[in-house]
């Protein structure tokens, strides 16, 4: 096990924030394009071989950096944990978390 100082994990921290800001930055410029997929839909003919990109995941990361950022920090973390509990081995959709964190 490895045991860093605090400037070492500062450095790690701000090193991933950086990439983080990249990767926000690609997502939201492609998701301007026209042919940008919803994060969430709901389609009766919903394929999950064409449903998902990576940049997907990257806009439902910015999404829930955002909906973190407007709850709080405490609040997004203890929803999350609620959230993870109450819906175990559930299926689930964002309008679950929502009213979680709600």
């Amino acid at each position: 096990m490895a045991i860093y100082t605090s400037s070492q994990l500062d450095s790690v921290i701000s090193s991933l924030k950086d990439e983080l800001s990249v990767d926000i930055a690609r997502a939201m410029r492609s998701d301007q394009m026209p042919n940008s997929l919803p994060v969430s839909r709901r389609d009766e003919a919903f394929d999950p071989e064409t449903a998902f990109t990576s940049n997907t995941y990257k806009k439902a990361t910015l999404i829930m950096l955002m909906v973190e950022r407007i709850v709080g920090e405490v609040t997004f973390r203890d929803g999350l944990r609620l959230f993870l509990n109450q819906f175990m081995y559930k299926n689930v959709d964002h309008i679950d978390l929502l009213a979680v964190l709600t």
